[in-house]
């Protein structure tokens, strides 16, 4: 699988966002400052309708992340989504690390076009190989793409977000060198 790093995000802010999702055709409300003082969203919106493609309900994220999501899911042709959901006030499971869910900047997929992560991530067909190609074209748009691969958690889903980096978008040769100076910083 080739790795692609992050190369087509967005990164408007207020108005400009807004305007962004305007000419796409994207159907949203905006939201302004949403969410609540530990967990606030900046520039939130409510994605109600993409053009093209027919979500299993509203998503409440960033406009910055609502507008990486739509070019996503325009680039890879998906007709129909299955999320588990976005803005969440929560830290990630098992940690005291707040998870990106919290300012709206994440989203978890579980199902895109019939191909289910759950049932279809490992299998040799075409869904399968359509839902790896999906997770290597988020690369461009995401900043951490957590799929199957990555652990336990995210066995039936997507986790997309703009978190710090991550991600299984990382080149096999970054990784590498990541876990090699966590193993020697404990010597130190």
């Amino acid at each position: 699988m080739q790795k692609r790093l992050l190369t087509s995000t967005q990164s408007l802010r207020g108005e400009a966002c807004f305007e962004a999702l305007l000419e796409r055709n994207i159907k949203f409300m905006k939201l302004g400052k949403a969410g609540t003082d530990k967990c606030p969203i900046l520039d939130a919106v409510e994605i109600k309708k993409l053009p093209n493609t027919s979500m299993s309900g509203a998503v409440t994220l960033n406009c910055n992340t609502a507008l990486n999501l739509a070019d996503w899911l325009e680039e890879i042709k998906a007709n129909e989504v299955q999320h588990m959901g976005s803005y969440n006030c929560r830290k990630i499971s098992g940690t005291d690390i707040w998870s990106q869910h919290i300012f709206g900047t994440a989203v978890d997929t579980s199902a895109i076009n019939g191909a289910s992560l759950k049932e279809d991530w490992f299998k040799e067909n075409t869904k399968g190989a359509y839902l790896r190609e999906a997770a290597t074209v988020a690369c461009d748009y995401f900043a951490n793409v957590l799929t199957p691969d990555y652990n336990k958690a995210h066995y039936d889903h997507f986790h997309l977000d703009h978190g710090p980096r991550y991600s299984s978008c990382d080149p096999e040769w970054y990784t590498f060198l990541r876990m090699q100076y966590r193993r020697l910083k404990t010597f130190f």
